[in-house]
């Protein structure tokens, strides 16, 4: 199932606008896209910060004056903005939704009334995990994102687990969110949101314990657990996760305004939205 009729309309994403448009659109669903809006933004904080080039130098992708009165020079994009095209988004999309759900075969796992199993879920983290490229610097920047999984198999620590997140909304699994604390993200399931489980690593460690549950690191290292008082995310809070995890650096010293800008917008949408309160 690709992407619906009333997403489709909203593109092409021309500007800050546009985005955010979309953003509103899928906020008023009950269940907000969640690998659809990653890789807008993926997609436009690629082409502002990592690969931040003169417009006519990028095939097949345009760009536009953020300001239309203000056309921008040929010889910078500072003011300019990517045009988010749907055939780009809808192949990127399909090929994410295709690859978890030819990956994932439902009826090999026994799912309990209300929620989802943990053997499934531990299933979900190993597509995921597996789909990554086997050596890379895993605290590189702008590799949070679903573009970046799918462009360049790569991601974060919780891009990871965000990653695993929506893959199981691919398949269905409503009840499996994002738990956080300050330094770390796992998943919380069940009917009650009551079955937590590790999905990727912390910190510079490849430590694997996938699948099992939070409990035992919540006695060994409580301070990363905040001794069970983590925060339990929404599918709105997932994407105030993904909003904030937008990172506008260019390099050391540079910061892209318009992914700042964006992520302003942004941000004051889910804030009229009440999704800021936690």
């Amino acid at each position: 199932m690709g992407l619906r009729s009333a997403q489709k309309r909203l593109f092409p994403l021309r500007g800050i606008d546009g985005v955010v448009a979309l953003f509103e659109a899928e906020l008023a669903r009950a269940e907000p896209d969640l690998a659809l809006l990653s890789l807008v933004l993926g997609f436009v904080e690629h082409f502002l910060a990592v690969n931040r080039v003169v417009p006519v130098n990028v095939p097949g992708v345009r760009f536009e004056p953020l300001d239309p009165a203000r056309p921008s020079s040929s010889s910078s994009s500072s003011s300019c903005f990517p045009v988010v095209e749907l055939g780009l988004v809808s192949a990127l999309h399909a090929r994410f939704t295709a690859q978890i759900r030819g990956a994932v075969d439902l009826s090999q796992y026994r799912r309990p009334a209300g929620g989802s199993g943990r053997e499934l879920v531990k299933k979900v983290s190993d597509v995921i995990w597996n789909s990554l490229s086997r050596s890379y610097f895993k605290d590189r920047a702008h590799i949070q994102s679903l573009f970046s999984l799918i462009t360049g198999t790569k991601l974060d620590s919780s891009g990871v687990a965000f990653a695993v997140v929506a893959a199981c909304q691919v398949l269905g699994l409503q009840d499996v969110h994002l738990a956080l604390s300050e330094d770390h993200a796992w998943v919380i399931f069940g009917k009650d949101g009551e079955e937590t489980a590790e999905v990727t690593w912390h910190g510079k460690g490849n430590e694997d314990r996938r699948g099992q549950t939070v409990s035992a690191g919540v006695s060994e290292r409580s301070w990363l657990y905040l001794k069970g008082s983590y925060l339990k995310c929404t599918r709105n809070m997932e994407v105030t996760f993904m909003v904030c995890a937008i990172n506008p650096s260019v390099d050391l010293h540079t910061d892209s305004a318009e992914l700042l800008q964006l992520q302003q917008r942004l941000l004051w949408l889910l804030y009229d939205h009440g999704d800021l309160e936690r």
